[in-house]
């Protein structure tokens, strides 16, 4: 894929796509990308911050992926918030939300929609782990 940095802001940077109004002087160069289904069967638990790709990322899971893998993400818009909360609900996940004092996400409203809502957590246990 194409990767675009956002020269100045790098904390912006992202793979092409991901973000309609990348703006400033924008370095893109190519980069290899990993199926997240093989990174899932690898770990247990993954941090996940990327930059308006999450939607397409976590779309791609099946349910049995998350047997053995949770995950803490940030979400970048309300738009990807709520494809998110269309298949965490078609695979019988759990989200606690930051914003919700980390308590279970019951409709589309307690997931956040910007990094400033903080993170959420998805699982398929009934309970955070901590």
């Amino acid at each position: 894929m194409e990767f675009v940095r956002v020269l100045g802001n790098t904390t912006s940077s992202h793979l092409a796509g991901a973000k309609a109004n990348a703006y400033g002087e924008l370095e893109k160069f190519p980069v290899k990308v990993a199926d997240f289904s093989d990174i899932m069967r690898r770990a247990d638990l993954v941090k996940m911050d990327i930059e308006g790709h999450e939607a397409h990322v976590i779309q791609s899971t099946t349910a049995k992926e998350w047997e053995s893998c949770d995950v803490m993400m940030e979400i970048n818009s309300p738009q990807n918030a709520e494809v998110i909360w269309e298949h965490i609900q078609k695979l019988h996940l759990n989200a606690f939300a930051q914003k919700g004092a980390w308590n279970r996400a019951r409709e589309l409203a307690d997931l956040p929609s910007s990094y400033r809502d903080g993170s959420l957590f998805l699982t398929r246990r009934d309970k955070m782990p901590w």
